[in-house]
């Protein structure tokens, strides 16, 4: 398996975790790892963006011009693997009536309500607006507005003494719950379903989302596959996130 070079900047205790990918270093040849709210040409090579939500959508749109391969260090929708997001995407018989999605953060809050974000559209929720329902230093609460039935899904982040992702939706048939730890809980993402039957569990990736991130940066470089579409979505949101200040 290919190792590639990379800065190690904060991520020290991920890459450490996948040594037969990753090489620390700090000329970082391979890959560059900046911090989102300092996104710069820094020369030749991938960059992986560490707290992406703290980007503005300009400046990441300007890194993207420069063609450079770009990864999203995401904490909490790259913890989902595909099994478990197929269990809990909403179909079109069954399309939640009430959504709510709440984080718990030591960081930024900006950072985040764009976690947020991310794992909302992975699930199928396109926000094309948002509105803001408070802003205060220790939590900011965001209404989506989109055209489906994701429309009125509540956001929010509050200052807390750990990093913690909450999502619950409540359909005619279904309650699906998700929970997301940090990284340094060591504990994989909990998702439950409840529905006529009981309750059941979807089966869990047994590696925290920054992990899994890095494992499909390299994925992209040694193989060559593209991003899915994941920055243009970054864009999309961050620009939505601008336009409301926060």
């Amino acid at each position: 398996m290919k190792q590639l070079h990379v800065t190690p900047a904060d991520q020290q205790a991920v890459l450490a975790t996948l040594p037969n990918r990753f090489v620390i270093d700090a000329a970082g040849a391979d890959v560059h790892t900046l911090r989102g709210d300092a996104l710069g040409d820094t020369g030749a090579g991938a960059v992986m963006i560490v707290e992406p939500g703290l980007a503005s959508a300009g400046a990441l749109r300007s890194l993207v011009a420069t063609s450079r391969p770009i990864g999203l260090a995401l904490a909490a929708s790259a913890a989902l693997p595909e099994a478990a997001l197929e269990s809990i995407r909403a179909q079109a018989d069954d399309v939640p009536l009430i959504v709510d999605a709440a984080a718990e953060t030591t960081g930024p809050l900006r950072a985040a309500l764009f976690e947020l974000l991310m794992l909302l559209d992975t699930l199928g929720c396109r926000a094309e607006g948002l509105r803001l329902l408070a802003n205060t230093p220790n939590e900011i609460a965001l209404v989506i507005d989109s055209a489906d039935s994701w429309n009125g899904t509540r956001v929010s982040a509050r200052r807390s003494f750990r990093t913690r992702y909450a999502l619950e939706t409540v359909s005619r048939t279904l309650r699906r719950e998700i929970v997301i730890n940090d990284i340094a809980v060591s504990t994989p993402a909990e998702v439950r379903l409840f529905d006529a039957t009981g309750t059941r569990t979807a089966l869990p990736r047994y590696e925290g989302g920054l992990r899994a991130s890095w494992r499909a940066l390299h994925v992209r470089l040694t193989e060559g596959t593209g991003d899915g579409g994941q920055i243009e979505t970054a864009i999309r949101l961050l620009g939505l996130l601008d336009g409301i200040g926060v």
